[in-house]
C-alpha cells in the first residue's frame, strides 16, 4: 500500500512552507494546468519514486482511489506506469471513478483496465481471484445500487502505513456508510447508500484500533 499524498504533503510544506492541502488551495488539484504548471514540477520525482518501486517489482495489479482532487496525479501516475509495465492491469476506483463515468477515461486513451463503481470489496476480491490474461479497457465493474452489510467484513489493516507522517495519532473507523440526506450536486449520495453498523460491532472496532496504534505508535492515543 502506498500514500504518495502524506508524502506530497510533508515536501511540499517542507519546501515551500505552504499547506496545499488548504481548502482554498482546493482548485490547485483539480485544474490540470495548475497542476501540471505548478504542483507537477515540484512533485516529479516523489512521485517517480513511488512509480519506480511499482514497476520495479513482480506485482500483476495495481490500483488507484480517485477523487476529484487527485484525478490529474491518479492520471499521471498511472500512464507512467502504463507505459513502463504494459503487463500490469490497473483498476481505479473510489468517488472520483464513480462520478466520472467511463467517459472521461475513454478520452484520456487505454490506461485503465478496469473502472470500480460504488463499494467495491466483493468485486475487488473476485477479480483478483479470477483475473484473465485478456483485459478489456475501461470496463465498468460495481454498481452504486450495492449496500453491503458492513458488518461482515473485516477491520482495515493499516500496518502498510507510515501512521507517524499523519498530523493524528490516530486511524479512521467506518460507523455508517452514506449520508442521510439527498444532496443531487454531492458524491456521497450517489456512491452508496445510507446505512450504519451496529453500535456493538463499533466499539468492539475501536478496541482493536486502539491496540493496534498503541503497539505501533507507542504514543499516547488522543
Amino acid at each position: 500500500v502506498y500514500d504518495p499524498n502524506v508524502e506530497a504533503s510533508h515536501y511540499l510544506q517542507d519546501l515551500h512552507g505552504i499547506d496545499y492541502w488548504a481548502y482554498e488551495r482546493y482548485f490547485m488539484w483539480q485544474s490540470l494546468d495548475t497542476f501540471n504548471n505548478i504542483l507537477l514540477p515540484d512533485l516529479e520525482e516523489l512521485l517517480d519514486e513511488t512509480i519506480n518501486d511499482v514497476v520495479n517489482s513482480d506485482v500483476r495489479v495495481v490500483g488507484f482511489s480517485m477523487y476529484n482532487t487527485n484525478q490529474n496525479a491518479v492520471l499521471h501516475m498511472a500512464k507512467k506506469i502504463r507505459e513502463l509495465r504494459p503487463d500490469i492491469c490497473l483498476l481505479v476506483g473510489g468517488p472520483g471513478a464513480t462520478m466520472t463515468g467511463d467517459w472521461w477515461f475513454n478520452n484520456h486513451g487505454n490506461i485503465f483496465n478496469y473502472i470500480f463503481v460504488g463499494e467495491s470489496e466483493e468485486q475487488l476480491i473476485y477479480l483478483l481471484d479470477n483475473l484473465p490474461e485478456e483485459r478489456p479497457w475501461n470496463k465498468i465493474v460495481g454498481t452504486t445500487d450495492s449496500r453491503l452489510s458492513l458488518e461482515e467484513y473485516p477491520y482495515p489493516d493499516y500496518t502498510d502505513y507510515n501512521l507517524e507522517l499523519y498530523r493524528v495519532n490516530g486511524v479512521s473507523i467506518e460507523t455508517s456508510r452514506g449520508c442521510t440526506a439527498k444532496c443531487s450536486f454531492c458524491a456521497e449520495t450517489h456512491f452508496w447508500k445510507f446505512r450504519s453498523i451496529d453500535p456493538e460491532r463499533v466499539v468492539e472496532e475501536m478496541e482493536h484500533q486502539t491496540h493496534f496504534l498503541i503497539e505501533n505508535l507507542n504514543k499516547h492515543i488522543y
